[in-house]
């Protein structure tokens, strides 16, 4: 007897059903593979995305700090500036204080007792003299 009791037709028909099968096979396969490509490309994507935006919120942050930075720059140079300004007014207000103090000093050949009086006399004896005066003119 025959040890291959399978007929030709049918062998043939199994082989097309088992290619058939094969390739369905092949073509399930074929489509997981895109699809985890796909979503491999999704999350590449977003990595990306995520990535542009963190370098732009450093790059923003950054900016923001240089501006920072340079708005304090310019109020402590205001502030010396200020200071400077306060400074030279003070020296001048010194210099005109200076001046006027020494107007107000008498000349080397007066006595410090006669600094700060308006008059050379004693006032009992410019009041004996405007006596003296006004009886000389009746």
């Amino acid at each position: 007897m025959n040890q291959c009791s399978i007929s030709a037709t049918t062998a043939t028909r199994q082989g097309s059903q088992a290619k058939k099968l094969g390739e369905m096979k092949h073509a399930k396969n074929n489509e997981i593979a895109a699809k985890r490509e796909a979503a491999l490309e999704a999350k590449l994507k977003a990595a990306e995305n995520k990535a542009t935006e963190a370098r732009a919120r450093k790059e923003k942050a950054a900016e923001k700090k240089v501006a920072l930075a340079q708005a304090r720059k310019v109020e402590a140079a205001q502030k010396r500036a200020a200071v400077l300004e306060a400074k030279r007014i003070a020296t001048e207000e010194r210099s005109i204080s200076d001046c006027k103090k020494k107007k107000r000093q008498l000349p080397k050949g007066q006595p410090m007792l006669m600094q700060g009086r308006k008059h050379k006399l004693p006032r009992k004896q410019r009041k004996t003299n405007l006596f003296v005066f006004l009886i000389f003119l009746k």
